[in-house]
């Protein structure tokens, strides 16, 4: 699976289609084989011969793997054959790797059941000792593979294993089929001298066994197939942000899936001798799987604060985490996977006894439930997640048990009469729907990143704590949908901010650093770049920006999640409309398929994928992948990788910066933000001309998106993105390459890396700048003109208090920008005038101009030009905060709403200013109540891209409170339910709703009642 997802890309399209194959070839050889092994004299030796097929097919498939690669590039994949034909490229490819071996597999449970069913067993207790034992071997496995094979050995050494092993039992199985036939020819000898009709008697079928029909038995396999795996994916889906979406937890959640399957087939061989198989058991079966499936679902938010209070703390050690996600995982799969597992040797039961017809009961039974897996994959992942969405797909998951085990109920009062366990599975069932009727989980499970360490819950633990919290969580979201390949939602606060499984995956405003300008420094370092390329569309900036270069004739974004475009039409203001720009392609699908089959040639390839811990990202990341930009790349392009400097350990940067030096001859390290880095490759040396790069900054869109990015301007401020030049990486490159530690397809070591210290990375970004300074690394080889180092470095500082973090400068400088954004204006002042302190670029005018306004003191004008034409909004906000200062009540309300409707379309004013110009709005409401209505109105509206959300609803909130209820109840509306959790928020909120009748007064009354009783 592994290997054929790096041949045809991450997205369900390409796992589903490996995924169906998969599973029909078991389906297909379990229905064939089956009957087969019932008519083979010696089944013991047919599933030795079939084991000895799997060996030799995965033994050929590394050679397989590469035939198939070669073909599905040639193809040119998707973006040339389209997704449907391309679907059925993958199809007729993966038949070929996967086809035989899995059609023989599907043989080798029929075969084990026909050689070890004895003839007395009614309950056929032996298939399902069999079949659990298989599944926990599985486990073992997917456990094996999962925590060490894949990491130390590779893809390729894992799967050679595996076929060593494989090999192994089949030659046991092989010397055990000879002493069996030998048995067999006695056996079957002493048959032959009985007398006609001498010896034991047929076993007659059992009442149980009759009381189902074999059609209705196989329709369950099927069905109990597709809710299982469709409950397979939303499992995934929703366990993601609960255990941060590594391959370590994806695999957990396998294989507790697999042990709940497991022992619950084991149980049915301890309690089948009691027990008798009918169909009032296969209805109680589902009425319990149907109630396991949705105790979570009851439970809801519940599980999400349990796995944030059950996280070990961060130096726990790895194999702690990897508990706390078991002991998750159970509680949301176990239940289910267990009765799951009971059932599936119970159907064959429902179908005969003994050995009479074993091998092809079992054959078909799996056959059916494959198929219904199979469904379950393809119309779950591609229509049921999209339409119904995760939590729409569990309760459907949860009705069509319920229909099955209310159809087995029905069938056995029709044919077994009333019995007092039919009223388990009434209850079961009932207990189910209502569960299912409830709110299940909210945004503070789906869209908080709980598994990263991301979360914490608050000191108070009590019911209204823990009510608060989850308030705080929910709130932000404003837009949640899930589409085929993720659960995508947005968040306000200071800028949307677009979330995927729960990971914060950019925000539109602060995040600007890096989606604009780690797209645009090689636009600005290429003369004239025509083609370019980014991988993610996310918020859509960093394709706008670079479709909005004059030169820039084509933009092609690859984007695996079609509900991403979304998210990038709401962050328009933010990302120069890039949706509706001609330039700009979404090409739909898999960012390394589309570079592997593409005939393009770029001049810019931007790489900013989700984190490399995640499950399937690290395959962009490795030598490989690294290669074929290479060969993408036009001569004199530039390839600029995103990498993470927070939350992350120094080795994984180390094996990046080294895998990346390992392909490219130039690797350059940027910083964007204060927690990006970005490596700028090329395949020659970088040349950095002063000239050239003056007129390059000094032109749009770069002028802009230096300001508005980072804040700065100029050759200095392009240059104080620079942290290291190509001496530390080619170092890194050095080290690795000889021990063979670099990250390629077969071993990708940044993800098991990544993961392994994930929410507890050491990297620290300011000790890396540090050492490329002692090593002298540090600057750039300029020619051509002077810098004004001390002005980069100054532009490295203001970088940093742009994105609202503590100033990395040193001195007078770092305490003057700390004070503003702490909002202390005398400090500020005291700098300046002691001369310690000038301003010398247009955010420290911003700066100084809002310290003296807020003085009164009008020596903040001659400051306003240098700042003004880029940020009028800003500028009009100090204006007011110097007229209400002076006790201009009108000239302070004018300045105020010019600034309000700024920010209402300009994303790119300082998001401190802006902070605090709400609170310049509150107090203007407060001096002047007659002005307090048109306040009101002004922030009834958001800023663009929701910048500020939070604190302008807490503004319009206490701005209504100075009016009435009318006021009141309009800014309640925006606020919402879950906005805060107090008690004087709910008495205000009661009172505002009942005095103006509003339909929503109920639930608040409610919503204070339940506050005052949980104190």
């Amino acid at each position: 699976m592994r290997e054929l997802r790096l041949v045809f890309g991450a997205s369900t399209h390409a796992t589903s289609a490996v995924l169906a194959i998969f599973m029909g070839g078991l389906g297909v050889g379990g229905a064939v084989l089956g009957a087969r092994a019932d008519r083979h004299p010696r089944p013991l030796r047919l599933y030795a011969w079939l084991e000895l097929g799997i060996t030799a097919g995965a033994l050929l498939s590394p050679l397989l793997f590469v035939l198939i690669r070669h073909v599905y590039i040639a193809s040119g994949g998707s973006s040339v054959l389209g997704q449907p034909l391309a679907l059925a490229v993958r199809l007729a490819l993966s038949i070929l790797v996967l086809g035989i071996p899995t059609f023989l597999m599907g043989g080798t449970l029929p075969a084990l059941a026909r050689a070890a069913e004895p003839a007395e067993d009614s309950s056929r207790r032996a298939v399902a000792l069999l079949y659990g034992v298989n599944t926990l071997g599985a486990v073992f496995g997917a456990l094996a593979a999962n925590f060490f094979l894949l990491e130390h050995l590779g893809t390729r050494l894992t799967v050679l294993s595996a076929a060593g092993v494989n090999g192994l039992v089949a030659a046991a199985a092989l010397a055990l089929s000879t002493r069996a036939g030998f048995a067999a020819g006695v056996a079957a000898g002493e048959s032959k001298q009985r007398p006609k009709g001498a010896g034991a008697a047929a076993p007659e079928p059992s009442k149980g066994a009759a009381s189902l029909p074999p059609r209705f038995v196989y329709a369950a396999a099927g069905l109990t197939g597709f809710v299982f795996f469709l409950m397979e994916m939303v499992w995934y889906r929703m366990l993601s942000p609960l255990l941060g979406g590594t391959t370590y937890s994806f695999g957990l959640i396998l294989a507790v899936a697999l042990a709940g399957i497991g022992a619950g087939s084991l149980l049915w061989t301890l309690l089948a001798r009691w027990v008798p198989p009918s169909a009032r058991l296969f209805g109680v079966t589902c009425g319990l799987e149907a109630l396991g499936l949705v105790l979570a679902f009851g439970l809801g938010d519940r599980v999400a604060i349990l796995a944030i209070a059950s996280r070990p703390a961060g130096d726990a050690g790895f194999f702690a985490l990897a508990a706390q996600w078991t002991q998750i995982s159970a509680v949301v799969v176990l239940p289910a996977a267990l009765v799951s597992g009971f059932q599936f040797p119970l159907l064959i039961a429902l179908l005969g006894q003994a050995g009479r017809d074993v091998g092809a009961h079992t054959g078909k039974a799996y056959a059916w439930n494959t198929a219904g897996a199979i469904a379950g994959s393809l119309v779950g992942g591609f229509g049921l997640l999209p339409a119904l969405g995760a939590p729409g797909c569990w309760r459907l998951a949860v009705a069509l048990l319920g229909a099955i085990g209310a159809s087995a109920v029905g069938l056995s009062l029709f044919r077994e009469g009333r019995r007092p366990t039919l009223a388990v599975a009434a209850a079961a069932l009932l207990a189910a729907v209502v569960l299912a009727a409830g709110q299940g989980p909210t945004a503070a499970w789906r869209h908080t990143p709980i598994g990263t360490g991301g979360a914490a819950l608050p000191d108070d633990r009590s019911a209204n704590g823990l009510r608060a919290w989850l308030g705080s969580r929910r709130f932000p979201v404003i837009w949640e949908q899930d589409g085929v390949e993720s659960s995508v939602a947005l968040r306000r606060g200071n800028g949307l901010t677009f979330v995927v499984n729960g990971k914060n995956d950019g925000n539109a405003r602060l995040d600007a650093g890096t989606q604009v300008m780690g797209a645009l420094i090689g636009a600005i370092l290429h003369p004239a770049p025509q083609k370019a390329m980014v991988i993610g569309l996310g918020t859509g900036s960093s394709a706008g920006w670079l479709a909005a270069i004059d030169s820039v004739r084509q933009v092609d974004v690859a984007e695996l999640e079609p509900v991403v475009l979304e998210v990038a039409q709401r962050c328009a203001p933010a990302n120069h409309a890039a949706l509706e720009d001609p330039k700009l392609k979404v090409l739909p699908g898999d960012g390394r398929e589309l570079l592997l089959t593409s005939k393009e040639r770029y001049d810019l390839i931007f790489s900013e994928p989700s984190n490399p811990y995640r499950a399937g990202i690290a395959a962009l990341y490795t030598v490989d992948f690294y290669r074929a930009v290479e060969r993408r790349l036009a001569p004199g392009g530039f390839f600029s990788q995103w990498v993470q400097a927070y939350d992350v350990d120094p080795l994984t940067v180390h094996r990046i910066a080294a895998t990346l030096a390992s392909v490219f001859r130039d690797v350059e390290i940027w910083q964007t933000s204060p927690g990006d880095l970005i490596f700028v490759c090329s395949a020659e040396r970088k040349d950095y001309p002063v000239p050239f790069l003056a007129s390059q900054v000094e032109r749009e869109p770069f002028k802009s998106a230096l300001r508005n990015g980072w804040g700065v301007s100029g050759v200095d401020g392009f240059l104080a993105g620079f942290l290291s030049d190509p001496t530390l990486p080619r170092e890194a490159a050095a080290e690795l390459s000889a021990s063979g530690a670099l990250s390629t397809d077969d071993l990708p070591s940044v993800e098991f890396d990544f993961a392994r210290s994930l929410g507890g990375g050491t990297f620290a970004l300011d000790e890396f700048r540090e050492l490329a300074r002692r090593r002298g690394v540090h600057r750039p080889a300029v020619r051509g003109g002077a810098v004004d180092w001390d002005l980069v470095d100054l532009s490295q500082a203001l970088l940093g208090l742009w994105h609202l973090q503590p100033a990395v400068a040193a001195g007078v400088e770092r305490s003057v920008f700390d004070a503003h954004l702490e909002g202390q204006f005398a400090h500020v002042l005291r700098s300046w005038a002691a001369g310690g302190w000038r301003p010398r670029t247009p955010l420290e005018a911003v700066i100084l101009a809002e310290a003296l306004a807020d003085a009164a003191d009008e020596r903040y004008r001659p400051l306003l030009p240098q700042f003004s034409r880029e940020w009028p909004a800003t500028a009009d906000a100090i204006e007011a905060r110097f007229h209400l200062r002076r006790g201009n009540a009108a000239g302070a309300f004018n300045a105020f709403s010019r600034a309000i409707q700024g920010y209402r379309t300009d994303p790119w004013n300082s998001v401190a200013v802006m902070g605090r110009t709400l609170d310049l709005g509150m107090e203007l409401s407060e001096r002047y109540r007659s002005l307090a209505p048109r306040v009101f109105e002004l922030f009834e509206a958001p800023f663009s891209v929701r910048i500020q959300d939070a604190s302008r609803i807490t503004a319009l909130l206490n701005v209504g409170r100075l009016l009435d209820c009318a006021h009141g109840v309009r800014a309640l509306d925006q606020a919402g339910p879950d906005f805060l959790w107090n008690e004087s928020f709910l008495r205000y909120r009661a009172g505002c709703y009942s005095e103006s009748r509003s339909p929503a007064a109920g639930q608040a009354q409610r919503d204070l009642e339940a506050f005052l009783s949980g104190r």
